[in-house]
């Protein structure tokens, strides 16, 4: 398909796959467009990283990769903040301007 489950009306779903598919959702009552603009849930939308490599199965590199990701999320009140500003677009350029520092880590 090619799109998110929550981007299509139910009722193009192909029938049998409702309960499997809202297992991913983030809440089942989901309804991508109500017309007010304001994103309560996101349905199935996510990303998934996925490291492949040798070694990356040590304990202390997935705590690494973690702690670095984990560096990247907004807070509580950073991401109600982001809510109320969220369709401002230079309103979340100034406020959420990328300040963290780039680092190269080697295993």
């Amino acid at each position: 398909l090619g799109q998110w489950w929550a981007t299509l009306p139910r009722e193009q779903w192909p029938e049998g796959v409702e309960e499997y598919v809202l297992q991913d959702f983030d809440d089942c009552n989901h309804v991508d467009d109500d017309g007010s603009n304001k994103i309560e849930t996101v349905g199935d939308r996510r990303q998934e990283v996925v490291f492949i490599g040798p070694q990356f199965d040590s304990n202390e590199r997935q705590v690494h990769i973690q702690e670095a990701l984990d560096q990247c999320l907004l807070t509580p009140n950073e991401y109600q903040e982001y809510q109320s500003i969220q369709t401002n677009e230079r309103e979340l350029q100034i406020r959420f301007s990328n300040s963290m520092e780039s680092k190269y880590v080697n295993f």
